[in-house]
């Protein structure tokens, strides 16, 4: 825990996502992965019905932790209003309201960034679409306010998928590999599921929010976009005044987003997101114990 938080102090940008358990929708983990300018980096899982107790040293550390990751000075990325993601967690008493650092809503950046490029579709036989002007129904979300899934955003600009399926699943329940009930196989399925669908949103930060072309994403080495430059400053970006903390519960996964069974029938030459090199990732630690 100690060389976590020595790499969290010095970190200055990080994406986080939550799970929340498939029966009584109550969130039940955080996931956090650092950006670091040089790799490594890490990604943690907070399971919050197996923290340790609040007297302990491991609390403690838990709590320092967040505090590390909202410093003032500090960028953090989510999918979606992250207020709103982590407001059923302030029972659990390891970070307060209002959240500090530069909060960025990378499923709001990433529609405006989209809509602004032009790109193939085979099933048109358009050699490029411009999403401002074009009918095509075969892409998603053109020419409406609705926001893409990270799943759609994923297939539609690299050709890579990110299986869904996994967030139906119990995460209230333990989940480390020496002491959990669920089965070995569904264990490490759920963990691997945590730990991308987290780095999901930090593979896309650098391509919106420098305005990378989609060729350039989709050429450029995976260690290049899981590193955050010291060019992106924190005065170079725009304040998320929607960010509010408002009490709405989080609504389940829409009915429209893409199955695996799909898949093949929009993108064949899609691959598992999952299935990218993670030796990148340090390590997923748990801290449950």
């Amino acid at each position: 825990m100690d060389y976590v938080l020595e790499h969290f102090k010095h970190c200055c940008s990080y994406s986080i996502d939550t799970e929340s358990d498939c029966d009584t929708y109550d969130i039940a983990l955080i996931q956090i992965h650092s950006i670091p300018v040089e790799l490594p980096a890490i990604v943690v899982l907070i399971e919050l019905n197996h923290l340790p107790s609040i007297d302990s040293l491991l609390f403690s550390q838990i709590r320092l932790l967040f505090d590390f990751v909202f410093q003032s000075r500090n960028i953090i990325y989510s999918w979606g209003r992250l207020v709103v993601e982590l407001e059923p967690a302030l029972s659990y008493d390891i970070f307060i309201f209002p959240l500090g650092g530069e909060l960025i809503n990378l499923q709001r950046r990433f529609k405006t960034w989209i809509e602004e490029k032009f790109f193939p579709c085979v099933e048109c036989k358009f050699i490029c679409i411009n999403p401002c002007c074009s009918q095509c129904n075969h892409f998603p979300h053109l020419g409406s306010n609705e926001t893409w899934s990270l799943q759609d955003s994923l297939i539609y600009t690299c050709g890579q998928f990110l299986d869904k399926a996994p967030t139906k699943n119990y995460w209230s329940l333990l989940l480390d590999p020496l002491y959990s009930t669920i089965s070995s196989s569904t264990l490490s399925i759920m963990i691997r599921y945590a730990t991308y669908d987290c780095l999901a949103v930090s593979y896309l930060h650098r391509p919106v929010l420098e305005n990378w072309c989609l060729q350039e994403l989709k050429q450029s080495r995976i260690c290049l976009l899981l590193t955050n430059p010291p060019s992106i400053m924190f005065d170079e970006l725009e304040d998320i005044s929607d960010d509010d903390i408002h009490l709405n519960r989080l609504e389940d996964i829409s009915d429209d987003e893409i199955h695996l069974s799909q898949l093949k029938d929009i993108l064949p030459d899609a691959i598992p997101f999952n299935q990218l090199e993670s030796k990148f990732v340090l390590r997923d630690t748990n801290q449950s114990t």
